[in-house]
């Protein structure tokens, strides 16, 4: 039995590589759903040994709207939120500040990927695209197809590097269904950021 916590590693490493497609059984494990994340940043007590302040309603649907069920993340990010409490409440300016921070930084990450090769902001700007205009996130290889026929990618490069995209943590991919998407709610808000910083000329 081989078991595999990163998509980067299981793709590569095991699933492409070993060719166990035939005799290899996948379970897809996602982030955790709504209810327990307001569960959770509502008795940060009991689950995060956090006893220093309680999160307003409209801050804990801030946290799940940016992060989603990204356990990490949210630890992260409730870690930061220690050094601005204040007589046991966080700030909205406080917030909603670190919120920005983390939003600026989730953009760079796309502007340090593409940098300024043309090809790969394309890639970035389909793939925006392909979320925004669908109510299931996630797209197949076929989906890019016009990224080839018009020769901005070929497919065996296109390939290569949705597969680097995957190893780096920007995608992910579900073998069972040929799909990817991108690497939880933060990354699809630094995208979207990324991509309307380029279209204003930024």
């Amino acid at each position: 039995m081989i078991i595999a916590s990163s998509d980067g590693y299981f793709i590569n490493c095991i699933y492409h590589d070993s060719k166990l497609k035939k005799t290899s059984r996948l379970m897809e494990v996602d982030y955790i759903g709504y209810e327990d994340v307001m569960d959770w940043l509502s008795n940060l007590d009991a689950y995060s040994k956090i006893d220093h302040f309680l999160l307003a309603d409209n801050q804990k649907q801030a946290i799940w709207d940016f992060f989603g069920g990204s356990c990490w993340e949210i630890s992260d990010f409730l870690g930061e939120l220690l050094n601005v409490e204040k007589n046991l409440r966080i700030a909205d300016n406080d917030f909603q500040k670190l919120i920005q921070e983390k939003l600026i930084f989730f953009r760079s990450m796309f502007v340090e990927y593409a940098t300024i090769k043309t090809e790969k902001e394309q890639l970035l700007v389909k793939i925006a695209n392909l979320i925004n205009n669908r109510p299931v996130k996630g797209f197949a290889f076929n989906d890019l197809r016009t990224l080839v026929d018009t020769n901005i990618w070929t497919a065996s490069a296109l390939k290569a590097e949705l597969s680097s995209l995957v190893r780096n943590n920007f995608l992910s991919y579900a073998p069972p269904r040929a799909e990817y998407a991108l690497q939880g709610r933060s990354m699809e808000l630094g995208l979207e950021a990324y991509v309307k910083m380029i279209g204003n000329g930024a």
